[in-house]
């Protein structure tokens, strides 16, 4: 995974927004690539499923 430090204090000085507030909700987001990405490497069907949901492909 990226490092989010540099990005994230930048995003933070320019919007002016505390970085306690962008921070709080990350870990629930990172915890997610680590799961998925397993499941894409097993089971690759999975990988067109939301396209051909959503009438993309």
């Amino acid at each position: 995974m990226p490092p989010l430090g540099p990005g994230l204090f930048a995003a933070c000085a320019m919007t002016g927004t505390r970085m306690e507030h962008v921070a709080g909700p990350l870990p629930k987001h990172r915890a997610l690539p680590p799961v998925i990405l397993p499941l894409l490497i097993l089971m690759p069907s999975l990988t067109p499923w939301l396209p051909r949901l959503m009438e993309l492909a």
